[in-house]
């Protein structure tokens, strides 16, 4: 119940979340994503848009949704491509804490790392990572 909850919310703010289809005691049921998993994704068009757009993903999930996915990695993000777009989507949200919570800074702080040192690692993107959880803190509009 609890990320059926936070899906719809997120979704509703467009984020970029499956968008949630129902639940039933344990299940979540969402749309199905044509995609492949990131860390599967080898050859990205463009991977610093997609960085970008994870990271107002988690942004919007922060400020506008007051929440942090708490367990953020290229496992937990599905990329679809069409027509030469790739759209991220983040997926997985049964561990996300309240921002108020006291572990999530720390938390935001390790979500934010985990996939810039993803695409350095993959993509050779480099940004700082103090640039972009100021972006997703909501203390700079710009990356």
């Amino acid at each position: 119940e609890r990320e059926y909850k936070v899906l719809d919310e997120l979704y509703k703010v467009k984020a970029r979340v499956p968008k949630p289809l129902g639940r039933s005691r344990h299940v979540v049921v969402t749309e199905f994503i044509e995609g492949i998993e990131l860390y599967r994704y080898k050859e990205a068009i463009n991977p610093l848009e997609i960085l970008r757009k994870i990271l107002e993903t988690i942004r919007k999930a922060y400020l506008d949704v007051g929440v942090v996915h708490g367990d953020l990695s290229e496992y937990n993000v599905m990329i679809q491509v069409s027509n030469g777009n790739e759209e991220p989507y983040i997926i997985d949200w049964p561990q996300f804490v309240e921002k108020d919570h006291p572990s999530a800074p720390q938390l935001l702080e390790r979500d934010v790392n985990y996939v810039i040192k993803f695409f350095k690692k993959r993509y050779r993107v480099d940004i700082s990572r103090e640039l972009a959880l100021k972006y997703v803190k909501g203390e700079v509009d710009e990356i």
